[in-house]
């Protein structure tokens, strides 16, 4: 339904590539030149962006709310920055859909990557809004799980990856991750 002829169909290629890629590359280049505190483990210091996953399933809470809050005091300390960065991708495509014959882009991108119409996607999210309490029922179950799991007398945001108490994901070092990986596909 909005597939513009194949001459401006190339244009909008020709546009959008090297402006969404640039911005794309100018948000990594910022994200990865941001300065990102470590926070002192039982395995040493961690950094908070590259070692988050590791910090985020930490059985100690103190590390766990320590990451998160210097994570995004670290996003915060740059924040003009990402904001001006993302305000310009969303103009950028806001225009890009509108060259190829969309009303806006979360149109085009919901065509294009789920073959819906946005009043489609917005009677989903008016039916999950209509729905909230079942969502905040099942978060309450989750918090009450975690807590019975990891004897936390409360549940923070940053506690939700937590493993119960008593497990430890297992640590291969490179041979061993082979070894397990070759097995696992002979089988």
């Amino acid at each position: 339904a909005h597939t513009p002829p194949a001459d401006q169909a190339k244009l909008i290629g020709d546009l959008a590539t090297p402006v969404l890629d640039g911005l794309a590359q100018l948000y990594f280049t910022t994200e990865s030149s941001t300065p990102f505190q470590k926070v002192v483990t039982a395995r040493g210091p961690l950094d908070v962006s590259h070692d988050a996953r590791e910090l985020a399933t930490s059985h100690d809470p103190a590390v766990r709310q320590e990451a998160f809050a210097k994570r995004t005091a670290d996003y915060n300390s740059r924040r003009d920055v990402y904001a001006a960065l993302l305000v310009q991708i969303v103009n950028e495509r806001q225009k890009l859909a509108r060259l190829a014959g969309y009303p806006d882009a979360p149109s085009e991108a919901y065509a294009a990557r789920m073959q819906l119409e946005r009043k489609d996607v917005s009677q989903c999210l008016a039916d999950v809004a209509a729905n909230a309490e079942t969502n905040k029922g099942y978060q309450e179950i989750e918090r009450t799980h975690l807590r019975a799991t990891t004897g936390l007398p409360v549940v923070h945001s940053w506690d939700l990856r937590v493993p119960p108490t008593g497990f430890d994901a297992p640590r291969f070092d490179l041979p061993r991750a082979r070894e397990v990986t070759e097995t696992a596909f002979s089988v």
